[in-house]
């Protein structure tokens, strides 16, 4: 089970190509390091049991499946809970890392360089060294580097990932932490688990990248401490099952997670999602409203981290138009959007090798299928196009304009001969208002239609004009259901044309 990378291509160079081995050296420090192992992590895995029986809720028929899973990450979500101790080199008790609470360890510190990945910053320094290690230092350092002239813009890295929560202990491994980090109940707030008339919760999880600061590693352990640093003081601060690990690369961006919950289907609001953030320029425009319309229906809220320093730290968002608005900021990195830590990554001290963690979720997964639906069907108007021979440019039509999806037909409008509707060349009726609507029952699975029936005439004196008879137009469920019909019928060159609206119902 692949977890979104963010910066892969640009931490390549935090480890040394052929760095020194522990085993190998003499040094008192690093013999201290050989017998150390690593944090237990499970590999990422997802075991489904077997599900349950069907359950018809309104439209929809629901199965609830036990779901076991384990994600596993070496890029870990910046915090602001942790921001004390995330810098470069910055060193950590290994025990710490589960705990969401990342303890550092204080000892002297021998000096450290780090690099700047941005590459708009010209022929500026891009790196600098630190002669006495520590979260202060660092932060005059970097900003010293950023200060300089930026030439050029620098767009930012996106990426995104879409996850299917159900629980708090779900969204806690789908955010690569614990129940009881701070970030998940922040998060939590944009859900009602406990709504039952919910069928479908996401956390998209949206990054926009700007750059990575990324730490030169000393070669050796004891390479990371001053001088003065004795194996005695090494040793009180690890043990087996804690391993000493540093920061080796920060990525600097905006951080948004949304949360999307919602009535409607997880395949519904899940294939919306994905027209949003992964190939909004590969659908038809049928789909696409019908995408927004299912937004439309989904409560959605953002979280933010990083940006623009005005830009408020969570935000209700209320139409497709507003997300795609709020996805589109943040876009370049600039003084005006300098980004926060947005994600981090751990490597041990013994050898380098990245810090790998994976968290752990029992949860019922429920699944919705939408077996019904209705659609707003709604008789606007008949439009003469060309009254062709007819005595005085005008047409008398009566008849009958039906509709029907999964149920039987059911009526728009029904004009008998006596109640024809005089209209002219060009013009429409009715002037304003309404011909008729129904609320249609329909089949939403591929293969259904939804149906207009007509059987229209032209009154005369000696005899009526038929607009060809009863004849159908389906509007075919793959096409979509949020839809202007344009219905046209002739008789001789006496032509009409019906505007028929179609509107699902949530």
């Amino acid at each position: 089970m692949a977890t979104l990378s963010l910066f892969p291509a640009l931490l390549g160079a935090c480890t040394p190509s052929d760095p020194p081995s522990v085993e190998d050296s003499d040094n008192p420090i690093d013999k201290l390091f050989v017998e150390l192992g690593i944090l237990s992590s499970e590999p990422s895995h997802r075991v489904e049991g077997a599900s349950g029986a069907p359950k018809t809720s309104g439209d929809y028929t629901c199965v609830d499946t036990p779901i076991d899973e384990v994600r596993q990450y070496d890029e870990l979500l910046g915090q602001l809970a942790i921001g004390d101790v995330l810098w470069p080199g910055s060193m950590l008790r290994g025990d710490s890392v589960y705990a969401n609470q990342l303890t550092p360890i204080i000892l002297p510190r021998a000096p450290l360089t780090f690099s700047v990945s941005l590459e708009s910053l010209g022929g500026g320094a891009r790196s600098a060294t630190l002669d006495a290690p520590s979260l202060s230092a660092y932060r005059d350092a970097v900003g010293r580097i950023l200060a300089q002239q930026i030439s050029g813009a620098t767009p930012a890295r996106i990426s995104s990932e879409i996850v299917e929560v159900s629980s708090d202990e779900q969204l806690a491994v789908a955010l690569g932490t614990t129940v009881s980090a701070p970030i998940v109940a922040k998060v939590k707030a944009g859900f009602s688990f406990q709504d039952s008339t919910k069928r479908s919760r996401f956390v998209v999880k949206f990054f926009q990248l700007y750059y990575t600061v990324d730490l030169d590693p000393p070669g050796l352990p004891h390479q990371f401490f001053a001088p003065g640093v004795t194996a005695g003081d090494v040793a009180q601060v690890i043990a087996p099952d804690s391993p000493p690990v540093y920061v080796s690369s920060i990525g600097y961006g905006r951080q948004v997670l949304f949360t999307f919950e919602s009535e409607l289907s997880k395949t519904e609001v899940g294939a919306a999602l994905s027209f949003v953030y992964q190939g909004a320029a590969e659908v038809s425009g049928d789909v696409s409203v019908r995408h927004q319309e299912v937004l439309s229906h989904t409560h959605t809220t953002a979280f933010i981290l990083g940006g623009d320093a005005g830009e408020a730290a969570a935000a209700s968002i209320g139409s497709y138009e507003q997300l795609k608005q709020f996805i589109a900021k943040g876009g370049n990195y600039s003084k005006d959007s300098p980004g926060a830590a947005i994600a981090y990554k751990l490597s041990y001290v013994r050898d380098h090798q990245p810090v790998r963690v994976s968290y752990a979720s029992m949860y019922s997964r429920q699944t919705c299928s939408r077996v019904t639906q209705k659609v707003h069907v709604v008789f606007e108007k008949l439009t003469v196009n060309n009254a062709g021979s007819d005595g005085g440019g005008n047409l008398e039509v009566f008849g009958t304009v039906t509709t029907y999806g999964r149920a039987p037909e059911q009526t728009l409008s029904s004009w008998p001969s006596s109640q024809y509707k005089e209209i002219a060349t060009g013009q429409s009726y009715p002037p304003s208002g309404i011909i008729g609507e129904q609320i249609v029952p329909v089949t939403p699975q591929p293969g259904n239609d939804l149906v207009i029936g007509t059987n229209l005439f032209e009154s005369d004196i000696a005899s009526n004009d038929s607009f060809g008879g009863y004849l159908q137009d389906a509007a075919p469920f793959e096409a979509g259901w949020r839809r202007t019909m344009q219905i046209h019928r002739s008789s001789g060159t006496q032509s009409i044309t019906l505007q028929i609206s179609l509107t699902p119902v949530p």
